[in-house]
């Protein structure tokens, strides 16, 4: 590996959803892991229970253990948030729910914010709640860079939204919103359910690319795994970024439920999984 070493990996409270936030930070810490990419429900730190108190908090327990709080990703596909709704209150409330994140991030030193691009009724055509969604994200980054914060969003899977879904969409997506403030992750568990390989990412948007979800999968049925429990090139993935230069974090989000038991074991081994290919 060229451009990709250990320092890059992130991890993450992806899988600790039955656990505290301070024992998934404890784990961090004895891993030995840098970065961190914050999943942002309750109870860890959703955007509706966080004020200042709870910055300060969260400040002095990733100094104390070595950690950077790297990414912040709120809760948004089962929450009330969807910025996408045609439900005017709903829309607006959930843009004004980012604006906030976008405050917590610029209080934590944060420099991404995870923002994904909603969903419209899927029994309607998806192009009025396309409209909206581009509306908002504008909104919202413009609010984000005034603060010094990015935000990325990415492809989703078709459980999760009507709009945004493959390599084209979000190459669309992105010149609808039009933000220099926008950037991208690839997420290689959603890219692999529609059948996508990285190169169709790198090839229209590839610069915009500056974080990564590095995850298995099972395509179409099943996403969200940790390295080996999928049928993913992994290593093949890895190889690929690295020659096109890719330098960002690879976040190991982990299904809550899945290895929602134990999740230091499997984050103890993608971590190892990790180490080792990029050494």
């Amino acid at each position: 590996m060229q451009n990709l070493t250990p320092d890059n990996i992130s991890g993450s409270n992806f899988g600790y959803g039955k656990f505290s936030l301070e024992t998934c930070l404890n784990d961090m810490a004895e891993l030995g892991i840098k970065h961190f990419e914050m999943w942002g429900w309750a109870p860890h730190f959703h955007v509706d229970h966080v004020g200042k108190a709870e910055v300060a908090g969260l400040k002095q327990s990733l100094i104390s253990r070595g950690l950077e709080l790297a990414c912040y990703t709120p809760e948004q596909m089962v929450y009330p948030v969807n910025i996408a709704s045609a439900d005017e209150t709903l829309r607006n409330s959930s843009i004004a729910f980012f604006k906030r994140a976008v405050e917590i991030c610029s209080d934590l030193n944060c420099r991404l914010l995870f923002v994904t691009c909603g969903w419209g009724y899927y029994e309607e055509p998806a192009e009025t709640a396309w409209l909206r969604s581009v509306k908002a994200m504008r909104e919202i980054t413009e609010y984000a860079q005034s603060l010094g914060v990015i935000c990325i969003t990415e492809s989703l899977q078709p459980q999760e939204t009507n709009l945004v879904l493959t390599a084209t969409d979000l190459k669309r997506y992105l010149n609808e919103v039009g933000s220099s403030n926008l950037k991208t992750a690839l997420d290689t568990g959603a890219m692999a359910i529609q059948g996508e390989e990285p190169a169709e990412h790198f090839d229209l948007y590839g610069e915009t690319i500056i974080h990564c979800h590095f995850v298995d999968a099972v395509p179409p049925i099943s996403s969200h795994m940790v390295w080996g429990d999928g049928d993913l090139p992994m290593q093949e993935y890895l190889q690929y970024m690295d020659d096109q230069g890719y330098r960002g974090l690879l976040t190991v989000e982990m299904n809550a439920g899945r290895y929602g038991l134990e999740p230091k074991k499997f984050l103890e081994d993608s971590i190892n999984r990790l180490s080792r290919a990029l050494s």
